[in-house]
């Protein structure tokens, strides 16, 4: 979670990103204009409909209180990433049909509050969403600890749907090929096949396999399941990403986190 990490993170965000509201009109327009449709229009429950890129802030509290800039993303089976140079956030959430006076629909889930690679606190999600634009969670049940042990480490995070500006997402670029990142002494390369499957390996010896889900909707959110073997970090993990690009024709940046129950792995990948 390096501040590299950040700006390339928020250079990204700032002029990329997934596709326009409209349907696509049909394979044979004349600017071979492919849109990724929302989220919304895509799915029937909450929790899909909930999917996207969102920009914000968190806050971190343990002994003392940084609040930064963060990232989030919701995939439409329910994973959670929230990030900023100041923590991480990963999990799973669900959220029930929104009311019908004001749209807000309310968190339920776990997560895993991340101060390292290897050390993460189990935390309860509470939160609300209001119609796809705003989202803010916390853990309130750490305020009852706080008042029983000091210090007790919590999060809260406020974020809005960050509407993509460009028709860019993974269902309409080309994400095979050769991606890498470096963080401090550690390099890691994967690459990625015409089905979205992907094998790799990092200068740890860590060997990575395994695949990305493509939803088709704003932002390229996307689910990755994988295997790591061969290293500390051995395990089966799931993640979110998203896929960004100047174009439709490439895509040069991919972000999210794996995550097991023991290790978190953080992506910053360039092609």
């Amino acid at each position: 979670m390096t501040r590299y990490l950040w700006i390339a993170l928020t250079a990204a965000l700032a002029g990329c990103g997934g596709g326009g509201s409209e349907s696509s009109s049909g394979s044979g327009s004349e600017n071979n204009n492919i849109t990724c449709e929302p989220a919304r229009e895509l799915f029937s429950s909450p929790t899909e409909k909930a999917a996207g890129v969102y920009l914000g802030y968190f806050e971190h509290i343990y002994e003392t209180s940084t609040t930064r800039e963060g990232t989030g993303i919701l995939s439409p089976s329910g994973r959670l990433m929230f990030f900023a140079n100041n923590g991480l956030v990963t999990g799973l959430f669900s959220l029930p049909a929104p009311s019908a006076v004001d749209g807000t629909s309310t968190f339920d889930g776990s997560v895993k509050l991340w101060s390292s690679e290897a050390a993460a606190d189990s935390l309860p999600l509470n939160g609300y969403l209001t119609s796809q634009g705003g989202l803010s969670a916390n853990c309130s049940s750490c305020d009852e600890a706080r008042e029983l042990l000091d210090p007790v480490r919590s999060y809260r995070f406020e974020a809005q749907y960050g509407k993509p500006t460009s028709n860019v997402c993974l269902s309409s670029v080309d994400a095979s090929g050769s991606w890498s990142q470096s963080s401090g002494e550690e390099t890691t390369t994967i690459t990625i096949d015409a089905n979205n499957s992907f094998t790799g390996s990092d200068s740890t010896g860590c060997i990575y396999s395994g695949a990305l889900t493509d939803h088709r909707i704003e932002g390229g959110i996307m689910d990755i399941n994988a295997t790591v073997s061969n290293c500390s970090k051995a395990g089966e993990f799931i993640g979110v990403g998203s896929i960004l690009g100047d174009s439709q024709g490439a895509a040069h940046f991919i972000f999210g986190a794996l995550w097991s129950d023991s290790r978190v792995v953080v992506l910053s990948l360039e092609k």
